[in-house]
């Protein structure tokens, strides 16, 4: 995995959210349509890595 640009989602579980990150490739966009109870728990490395 690794070459996705893009991940849309609608789904309100920040697990299920942060499980599919890995497969973003560089500079790639994961776009929320939704907001969940529970924060996002995605390591810092993938906001900020290219």
């Amino acid at each position: 995995m690794g070459g996705a640009k893009a991940i849309l989602t609608t789904i309100g579980n920040s697990a299920a959210i942060a499980a599919p990150m890995h497969a973003l490739a560089p500079e790639g966009r994961l776009i929320v349509l939704s907001v969940g109870k529970d924060p996002l728990p995605v390591s810092t490395g993938y906001l900020v890595g290219a």
